[in-house]
């Protein structure tokens, strides 16, 4: 059955950013013109491992088409779960990174990754100087009746020493992590090697549906300064393999090292705007959480 929400555009989501970024860049990705049942891959959308994510218009979010990402029972699924975005530059210590996107997780839909505890979801990829693997940012969706007090996790890979952030509380889930519904995510890298809390310009911030509900400044998000974040990751590997075989959709990404020109409550530059309405308009905007913690795991 074909799910459509009816949303408006507001002005300036995609293209009016800061004047004074002039180096910055700029790249979204709304699926619309793609061929139902096609991989978007092929249609040009993700540069790799999209190959198994398709054109649908089983749930739109804009009357048109979104990004169907399917995994099959028993699979890891990189090469055809979820789907890589190039940046169109590198990006290094200094610098920083928007990312927006809609996501609809039908009620059906089970995370287990056995023998880790959090699905892979949103990752940034760094590299060396020579090119070498530096360590993904990686933000997970702690797993479904894990008992873990937490809806999120973050790790930058090689900075052990900080280890896992965990974000929000379990009882928080179905407001931060919401079914059968289009949610609005959006994070914000500054790359660094020393986090805010000790001085230096690393963090990573997290808005829902353009609430924050968290704010990581004792994030390390470069292992050397000499790195690069040069790509977005979206899902691609399922650890300890699916549970079952299930889909879930994207649409409306978007993400850019220029600055936003919109300001949220607490003042901090982002994206925002956007689309409303399919649940992410008035009548279903999120509540701050009672309490963020940022926890390390030795």
């Amino acid at each position: 059955m074909r799910k459509s929400f009816k949303v408006s555009y507001l002005a300036a989501l995609f293209l009016i950013f800061s004047a004074s970024d002039a180096l910055g860049w700029t790249r979204s990705v709304d699926f619309n013109n793609g061929v139902v049942g096609q991989s978007t891959q092929r249609g040009g959308d993700f540069d790799d491992a999209g190959g198994g994510t398709l054109y649908s218009d089983e749930v739109t979010l804009d009357g048109s088409l979104s990004a169907k990402m399917s995994i099959a029972e028993g699979a890891e699924g990189f090469g055809s779960w979820g789907g890589i975005l190039n940046f169109p530059g590198n990006l290094t210590a200094g610098d920083k990174v928007w990312v927006q996107f809609y996501i609809y997780i039908p009620s059906n839909f089970y995370i287990y990754t056995p023998g880790n505890g959090s699905l892979k979801f949103v990752r940034i990829r760094t590299n060396t100087s020579s090119g070498e693997n530096g360590g993904y940012n990686d933000f997970q969706i702690i797993d479904d009746n894990s008992g873990v007090d937490a809806v999120y996790r973050y790790i930058k890979e090689g900075v052990w020493d900080i280890g896992w952030l965990y974000i929000a509380n379990a009882n928080q889930r179905n407001t931060l992590l919401p079914r059968d519904k289009w949610l609005k995510l959006e994070l914000e890298f500054s790359f660094g090697t020393v986090p805010v809390t000790e001085g230096g310009n690393s963090f990573v911030r997290l808005w829902l549906d353009d609430k924050m509900v968290w704010n990581g400044e004792n994030a390390q998000t470069l292992s050397n300064n000499s790195d690069v974040a040069n790509a977005l990751y979206l899902f691609t590997y399922w650890n300890g393999r699916a549970p079952k075989s299930q889909s879930l959709y994207v649409d409306n990404i978007v993400m850019t090292s220029d600055t936003p020109p919109n300001v949220d409550s607490n003042g901090y530059r982002f994206i925002g705007g956007g689309l409303t309405g399919g649940g992410t308009g008035p009548g279903n905007e999120l509540s701050p959480p009672d309490s963020i913690r940022d926890l390390t795991i030795e």
